[in-house]
């Protein structure tokens, strides 16, 4: 016997015996019992009733005594129907049946709860095993990459034919790794409500015409077919974020649209909103998965090889950013094989000056800076140097945080990078005790964390640090703190 065909058993069973139970005890089958309360041998299996099955059941058992005490009473039959006072033989077994109703139902409403909390517990779990597996995979994948590109790079050398593909190799996947951290930090951060725009007035559509030539520089977005209609219009909008609604609306539809696909991005004027609208004639979305295609986690099924990667976070941001700027997010597909649209609203406002910036890329420095690295990971304070040095700065280093104060005041440099976790002392206080010294004066001192929550950049800006940097360095953002005039950071 299957497990539903048990259950199914298990119910009528239970069904059929409060029934026997009801009648015997109010329909007078033991007259020498009726004057005892034998009614409340029918609690156990309510109980059984509350307990092993929900509440649709346990009402049903209830409902089955009540007709029979109901029954019972009407022919003068039962335990509590042959008192002398009449209103007592009404009274006392409708106390008795909305007393057991009450508890039953109480206990069955529980019971219930408890197991809907059991099994949304084991779903998150599900959900949570699935996750990390996937995460695992996706993890594993630029590693790997990066892992064989470097040791053919070693074995091979520097000038072989093939070094500069493996360069290539090694820089894709360490943006593919940075984007997936992102993509996690800030998926937690939007969820306690904790990332703050900063919003300006922008023109969207030289933003997407920028972010799709951006896109096109990278080998997966070259031989795309991105098709553009994009108007110049104006929202009041966090340049950073809304270049991420667009990367991720734009990579989901190059995940799930063939290479001779079309994809297309508009943009546009709707009434008093901007809409940002991305179509493709890709596989589509099945109907079932329509209504969660923005909820955390959700993917159409892949399969076991992952061909197309992801999280399942993408979309979800979308939906989170454009809520932050008071728009709203839409899905359409007619189903599997039929493409799918993406549709985003935010209000927009009236043509002004565009005060957001374009990365412009790590320059030739016209004058040089003398710059302090206080980096303990020696990889990153080496690759750091050298691209400062290929910049043309004078570049020191130290590797903690006393070294660091000590190198601070020895050298005297323009700009000073300092890492936070430090061993003996963290990057706060070398903030601090360099600040504490007649030479700081004039000293411009960044810091550089894997934290960028609006609290840490508060408690850097507390302890003296003149900017704030989460790793991986945007080399762009740096290159702006090197280039600014002193005293306007």
């Amino acid at each position: 016997m299957t497990g539903d065909r048990r259950q199914q058993f298990e119910i009528w069973l239970t069904l059929s015996a409060i029934l026997l139970m009801g009648l015997l005890a109010f329909g007078g089958a033991f007259p020498p019992l009726e004057n005892y309360p034998i009614g409340f041998l029918c609690v156990p299996i309510l109980v059984w009733a509350a307990f092993r099955f929900g509440q649709r059941e346990a009402s049903a058992t209830t409902f089955i005594l009540a007709v029979s005490a109901d029954w019972g009473m009407r022919f003068g039959r039962g335990p509590w129907a042959r008192f002398e006072d009449p209103l007592r033989s009404v009274i006392i077994p409708q106390v008795f049946m909305i007393t057991m109703a009450v508890v039953t139902l109480a206990m069955a409403a529980v019971v219930w709860e408890r197991k809907r909390a059991e099994a949304e517990a084991n779903q998150a779990n599900r959900a949570k095993d699935q996750f990390l597996a996937m995460l695992g995979h996706e993890l594993r994948n630029p590693i790997a990459a990066l892992s064989s590109a470097a040791n053919l790079l070693e074995r091979r050398g520097a000038e072989s034919p093939q070094a500069g593909r493996l360069v290539e190799i090694m820089l894709r996947q360490s943006q593919h790794l940075a984007r997936m951290l992102d993509d996690l930090l800030d998926i937690g951060r939007l969820t306690a409500g904790r990332i703050a725009l900063d919003r300006r007035p922008m023109n969207l559509g030289e933003c997407a015409r920028a972010c799709v030539g951006t896109l096109r520089t990278r080998q997966e977005y070259a031989a795309r077919d991105i098709r553009l209609q994009v108007a110049d219009v104006w929202i009041d909008g966090d340049r950073d974020r809304i270049d991420q609604i667009l990367t991720n609306l734009l990579s989901n539809a190059i995940n799930h649209t063939s290479a001779e696909g079309k994809i297309s991005l508009s943009i546009r004027a709707e009434d008093d909103r901007a809409a940002i609208c991305v179509e493709d004639d890709g596989e589509g979305i099945a109907p079932d998965l329509l209504p969660r295609i923005f909820d955390l986690f959700v993917q159409g099924d892949q399969g076991t090889n992952r061909q197309r990667g992801g999280l399942g976070i993408g979309l979800s941001l979308v939906r989170s950013l454009a809520e932050l700027h008071g728009g709203t997010v839409e899905a359409h597909s007619n189903g599997r094989g039929c493409g799918s649209a993406f549709k985003v609203l935010i209000p927009r406002i009236e043509a002004g000056r565009d005060t957001s910036t374009v990365p412009s890329g790590l320059r030739k420095a016209e004058s040089p800076r003398r710059i302090l690295i206080v980096e303990d990971n020696n990889d990153v304070r080496e690759s750091l140097r050298l691209v400062l040095e290929l910049a043309g700065h004078k570049v020191f280093d130290a590797d903690s945080g006393l070294s660091g104060v000590a190198c601070a005041i020895a050298n005297r440099p323009d700009v000073a990078l300092i890492d936070i976790g430090l061993p003996g002392i963290d990057g706060y206080e070398v903030a601090r005790r360099i600040r504490s010294e007649p030479i700081a004066r004039g000293m411009v001192l960044i810091a550089l964390t894997g934290y960028g929550l609006p609290e840490d950049r508060l408690r850097a800006e507390n302890a003296g640090f003149d900017a704030h940097l989460v790793k991986p360095v945007d080399l762009e953002q740096l290159d702006e703190l090197l280039t600014a005039p002193p005293g306007l950071l």
